[in-house]
This record gives C-alpha cells, sequence and structure tokens, in this order.
C-alpha cells in the first residue's frame, strides 16, 4: 500500500512538472526561436530593399571640393557704380579669381576672431558632409564653401568702360564664406551625374581702398583710404556633379540676395562722386568650378 502511494505522488509529482515545463517553458521557447528567425526575415528583406533601391544603409561620406575655379556675375547695379556713382563700371563681370589672389591684402585691412587670419589666408575650398538617403531615398549634405574675390586696380579698369584716367582709385579683396544643406535628385553618393539645390546664409568681409588720381594717370597719392565692411547674407545654390569613385568635377552656381553689404562708403560726400550710393550690395551670381574629391 505505500509502495503504491508514493508511486502515485511520484508520478502526480512528475506530472505537475511536465505540466509545468509546457506551460512556462516551451511555449517560450518557441517564441524566443520564432522571434530569432522573423528577425532574420526582416533583415533579409531590408538588406534586398536597399540594394534595389541603390540609396538607403549608405554610410555617411565626406568630399572635398579643390582647386576652385570662380567668377562672380554682378547685378545691375554694379557694386563699383553704386561705390562710386560712376555710370561707366558698366560690365557685370568680375574676371576669373584664380587661387593665386588671394594673396592681395590691402593695407589697414582688419582680421576679426580667431578663425578669421585663418580662413583669409586659405585658397578657395568646399567641405562636405553628405548623408546618403536621409530624406524620402534622397541625399541631403551640409556644405561649407570658402572663396576669395581680389579687385585689383588692373580688374577694376577692365570692369570700367570708359578711359583710365577718369575712373577713381579701387581696390578691393572679398571673402565669401557659404553654409548650408544642399539637396541631390540623384546620387551624390554613386558614380556618375547628380543634380542639387540649396539655401544658407554667406558671410561677406572684406576691404577696400578708395581714392582718387592726381593729375597724372599714374598718380595714386593724392586721396587713398582704406575702409572695412562685413555683412550676412542669403544665397540660393543650384548646381552639376560627376561624380567618380573617387574624385569628380562640380559646376555650381550660388545666388547672392540683394542685402547692402558696404554701408559706410568712403566715396559718398565726396566733391568727385556727388552720385555714390551709402548702401551697396553684391547681388549677383558666382559661378563655380572645382575638382572634387571623396575621403
Amino acid at each position: 500500500m505505500n509502495i503504491q502511494k508514493n508511486w502515485k505522488w511520484t508520478s502526480i509529482g512528475w506530472g505537475f512538472l511536465l505540466l509545468g515545463w509546457l506551460c512556462l517553458g516551451f511555449p517560450w521557447e518557441v517564441q524566443a526561436q520564432e522571434e530569432e528567425f522573423a528577425d532574420q526575415v526582416d533583415q533579409e528583406i531590408g538588406d534586398e530593399a536597399a540594394a534595389g533601391a541603390g540609396v538607403a544603409a549608405g554610410e555617411p561620406f565626406i568630399r572635398l571640393g579643390v582647386f576652385e575655379f570662380s567668377a562672380m556675375r554682378f547685378n545691375d547695379p554694379h557694386p563699383f557704380e553704386a561705390m562710386t556713382g560712376n555710370d561707366a563700371f558698366q560690365n557685370p563681370f568680375a574676371p576669373p579669381q584664380m587661387s593665386f589672389d588671394y594673396a592681395y591684402r590691402p593695407d589697414g585691412m582688419e582680421d576679426t576672431g580667431v578663425l578669421q587670419p585663418i580662413l583669409r589666408a586659405l585658397p578657395p575650398f568646399s567641405f562636405e558632409y553628405v548623408w546618403p538617403g536621409l530624406a524620402f531615398g534622397f541625399d541631403v549634405a551640409l556644405l561649407y564653401y570658402h572663396t576669395t574675390s581680389a579687385h585689383l586696380d588692373r580688374i577694376v579698369a577692365f570692369q570700367h568702360t570708359g578711359p583710365k584716367s577718369s575712373y577713381p582709385i579701387l581696390k578691393m579683396k572679398v571673402h565669401y564664406d557659404f553654409i548650408g544643406p544642399t539637396f541631390h535628385f540623384l546620387s551624390a553618393s554613386d558614380e556618375g551625374l547628380d543634380i542639387y539645390v540649396g539655401f544658407g546664409v554667406a558671410s561677406i568681409d572684406g576691404a577696400y581702398e578708395g581714392g582718387f588720381r592726381g593729375s597724372a594717370e599714374n598718380d595714386f597719392v593724392r586721396t587713398t583710404k582704406t575702409k572695412n565692411f562685413d555683412a550676412i547674407v542669403s544665397f540660393r545654390r543650384v548646381g552639376l556633379d560627376i561624380n567618380g569613385e573617387t574624385f569628380g568635377f562640380r559646376f555650381a552656381l550660388n545666388l547672392i540676395s540683394n542685402t547692402p553689404v558696404i554701408t559706410d562708403n568712403f566715396f559718398v560726400g565726396q566733391a568727385q562722386t556727388p552720385d555714390a550710393s551709402n548702401d551697396v550690395s553684391f547681388q549677383g551670381t558666382l559661378i563655380i568650378a572645382a575638382l572634387t574629391w571623396r575621403l
């Protein structure tokens, strides 16, 4: 009898243990296996979709613009015409600015802050941080672009249509720093053609030497003075890139807004320049061509 009772309670005990494992342990193991299998399927589907689309799941990267070549096309009125009141400044183009022009520096040009003297010593370049497939499958980038324009007397003479002895002394050094997002309609990360648009703000600063000639044509010492200027303007950007695996080519247009840059014009109030304006903008289009280097 005792043996039967012990066997009975032992069987009941093992039955409860088996029932507990079936109710608690086994379903959780099955569920864990099902979740692991579902995760593997989702990962495979996501990888196939990303590979098929050719965009998402890309790693961010950096692209530099080097060997920049730029030219500024001013809108009417030309800044020199607005500064001097001399309507002979009709040529809208500033000649192409190569990297060697950045060495010119007007006497009395002031540097402010820590970064400005460093940037002013650098040749034109651009820095772009690209997020592939960030917005609805399109590549988005944050672009910083720095360039320099040096309007020497020979360049001012090029832009002036009258005789040399009739225009004022005017030499100018301008630094442009652009920053803003760009949105790529094709692909900034793949090889081939890419088209993009962007917008942002730009810092325009520099200095100019203003004055008037003496009786002799080459006499520059009668009246000269250096004036510094700086302003924040908005801009829009359109461009076209041809991307290779590492290197590429860029052509872009930066459209600068009609915002006063020079507000303390040396030529205002001078008898020789009665029509000079005190508010002078650099509204126009900066035309850019450069080689690009993907890091």
